[in-house]
């Protein structure tokens, strides 16, 4: 890692995201994981002048808090909420920048099938 700077707020975002999206993650054990995890990131939330990123975070930290106190049966039934918040919140803070290799590479071109006539291609004066 030399030379490379690291955002911690991101990884821990990650890493709780990652713990959410693990299957298991509704026994006793991960689950009270998961909320220690989500109760120590209080100060570990995006820009505010991001308001989406803001409320998906909170939302989040919220959900896992809330996953981790309900009864054991309840969270069955939570799991599928809270890995769709975890989603989110992965999309977040995970680059879909192609990097700079990509520049270079040429872009894919629309293709044509050589017998299917569009409209722009007919000929007014010839009555197509």
């Amino acid at each position: 890692m030399k030379g490379q700077i690291v955002n911690l707020n991101r990884e821990r975002w990650l890493a709780l995201a990652d713990l959410a999206m693990r299957p298991g993650v509704d026994a006793a054990e991960p689950a009270d994981v998961l909320g220690r995890m989500a109760g120590a990131m209080q100060s570990a939330t995006p820009s505010s002048s991001e308001p989406y990123a803001m409320a998906t975070c909170l939302a989040f930290r919220w959900g896992c808090q809330a996953f981790a106190f309900a009864a054991p049966l309840d969270r069955q039934d939570l799991v599928a909420a809270l890995q769709a918040l975890a989603k989110a919140v992965r999309n977040l803070f995970v680059s879909n920048d192609p990097g700079p290799a990509a520049v270079s590479m040429p872009a894919p071109g629309e293709t044509f099938d050589a017998d299917e006539v569009h409209a722009w291609q007919r000929r007014a004066d010839l009555a197509g």
